[in-house]
């Protein structure tokens, strides 16, 4: 049975820059968890949670930074 951060992730992964586990974490991440209970969600360590939410943050704010020189 698919979770409502499940559908989030799977949206995340279809319309951003994020590849699937990092989507999966920034869904769970907009859901108020934090590293620690994502890493137990997700059967990761809380460092590997670190290091996709700091490529998720990389990511995103590249896509920012390209949408705004293609706007301007």
């Amino acid at each position: 049975m698919a979770t409502d951060h499940d559908e989030r992730a799977e949206l995340l992964a279809e319309r951003t820059v994020l590849k699937q586990r990092e989507a999966e974490v920034q869904a769970l991440k907009e859901a108020g968890r934090t590293h620690a209970e994502i890493a137990e969600t997700l059967d990761l360590s809380k460092s590997t949670i670190d290091e996709y939410s700091r490529r998720i943050n990389d990511r995103l704010v590249r896509a920012e930074a390209t949408l705004d020189e293609i706007e301007q």
